[in-house]
């Protein structure tokens, strides 16, 4: 309720026209305006009189019923990484009153919209870099802005902007394969056997090179200032790890552009763009994780380094390996198998990146999109370098794997009779074989209770 207050004499009756709007009620011998808002309605004047005996009296008052201001509104994350040319639908949840239009500042990547209702949707046409917009919902009530990141990622379009014409190279050194199994990483260079010794990643708002062998870091080649800018950015400072050995390439990063600061250790990442470290080194977990919110905070990171020959004398590379202890963060993971030195910087064909060879996979097996077999050699080559290492509990690059095979069907193999003799011609259907080699990891590899029936459980019941 609304009272009056008034000086004088106290007044007997109450008048006011025209009427409130409608939920309200004005009280005559009081004065008081109660009620509640049904609709929203714009500014209305209204006269009161007081009356008494000794006469009466005037006021005037403005009355308009807004929207309570705009509340409790939240997107699933504050960071959104979208992929280029894939649709996309982020719904907004707002447990809040009804917001009447949706901002954004600045605008939002080429292709992507905010609709009437907050939803961020539509294709993004082409790479944007992480950008914090400010999303306001507004109403009569008022406005609220809410920040979030949006970047666009196009893993192709990296590949080019840091293999475009470049040579080959030969480098000393026996390197480890660098798995790119993170959703967001590729492959880079490749070796004599087709197989993967240099690759890359996104890593929330930050990058990451990792390359087969320490002592690669540092070559003098093209490619080498190709991913110092692209994973530390131009005339970035970069830190050089305390004990890798890299002082000696202080002299070519400052001819590029760069600063650069000798000795940097996981404490002072602060005072750098970007980090040049070793994978065989001496971290421990707290010097980890600061490595990793150093990345996900947009900082760049690129390490050298083999693991082959650490396996000899040490176990469980996958986790005890000490590049290896952020790789479910950074998505790449250095194997134990090892390379060659020779290394082709050709692009990549786009199934020798796992996540597109799962999908292509997939496309495959359920979607009626047919590979070539040069496309499922390729795929299967990509998917089985990683899944002879890769633990299932790095669920990154086994989550899918999963949802494919549990979506395709696992598969039947006849049993022989002495009539016939059947089996799986390994071979003959590289797509086949994919999903049997990853049926084959799961359950070797999974605990009974989180294996689905088998098929063949109707002809082998025991």
């Amino acid at each position: 309720a609304v009272l009056p207050f008034f000086e004088g004499g106290s007044p007997s009756t109450w008048d006011i026209s025209p009427s409130l709007p409608d939920g309200f009620s004005f009280d005559s011998e009081t004065g008081a305006i109660t009620g509640n808002s049904t609709s929203l309605q714009p500014w209305s004047y209204h006269m009161i009189w007081a009356n008494n005996s000794g006469g009466s009296t005037t006021t005037e008052i403005g009355f308009r019923i807004t929207s309570m201001p705009p509340d409790d509104i939240h997107w699933p994350d504050d960071e959104f990484a979208f992929k280029s040319n894939e649709s996309i639908s982020v719904i907004v949840n707002n447990n809040g009153p009804y917001i009447e239009t949706w901002e954004a500042s600045p605008s939002l990547p080429e292709g992507i919209t905010l609709l009437h209702n907050g939803t961020i949707s539509g294709i993004p046409v082409e790479r944007s870099d992480w950008q914090q917009y400010t999303i306001w919902a507004n109403n009569t009530g008022g406005s609220v802005g809410l920040n979030i990141w949006i970047a666009v990622h196009d893993l192709r379009a990296d590949q080019n902007e840091l293999l475009r014409e470049l040579d080959d190279a030969d480098w000393e050194g026996g390197p480890s394969l660098i798995l790119p199994i993170g959703k967001w990483s590729f492959p880079l260079g490749r070796d004599s056997e087709d197989s993967t010794v240099v690759a890359a990643s996104h890593v929330g708002r930050g990058k990451m090179v990792g390359l087969g062998h320490e002592s690669w870091v540092t070559q003098n080649h093209e490619f080498n200032f190709r991913a110092v800018e692209w994973a530390c950015g131009e005339n970035a400072n970069i830190g050089l790890a305390y004990g890798a050995g890299f002082d000696h390439w202080e002299d070519e990063l400052r001819a590029k552009g760069h600063s650069v600061q000798l000795s940097i250790t996981p404490d002072d990442l602060s005072q750098v763009d970007c980090l040049l470290d070793e994978f065989w080194n001496g971290h421990d977990d707290q010097d980890n994780l600061a490595i990793e919110q150093f990345l996900l905070e947009g900082g760049g990171l690129i390490m050298g380094g083999h693991a082959w020959y650490w396996s000899y004398s040490n176990s469980d590379v996958p986790y005890n390996y000490p590049g290896n202890k952020i790789s479910q963060t950074t998505g790449l993971f250095v194997s134990s198998d090892w390379g060659y030195n020779d290394i082709n910087f050709d692009i990549p064909d786009p199934y020798r990146t796992p996540h597109n060879a799962i999908q292509g996979i997939y496309a495959d097996m359920a979607g009626g999109i047919e590979l070539s077999s040069e496309e499922a050699e390729i795929a299967y080559s990509s998917i089985s370098d990683c899944t002879v290492i890769v633990p299932l509990d790095f669920l990154e690059f086994w989550n899918p794997l999963r949802e494919m095979v549990n979506s395709t069907g696992w598969t039947v193999i006849p049993y022989s009779t002495l009539w016939s003799s059947t089996g799986h011609d390994l071979g003959a259907d590289p797509v086949a074989d994919v999903i049997l080699r990853l049926e084959e990891a799961l359950t070797q590899g999974l605990d009974a209770d989180e294996l689905p029936v088998h098929p063949s459980h109707t002809e082998f019941p025991g």
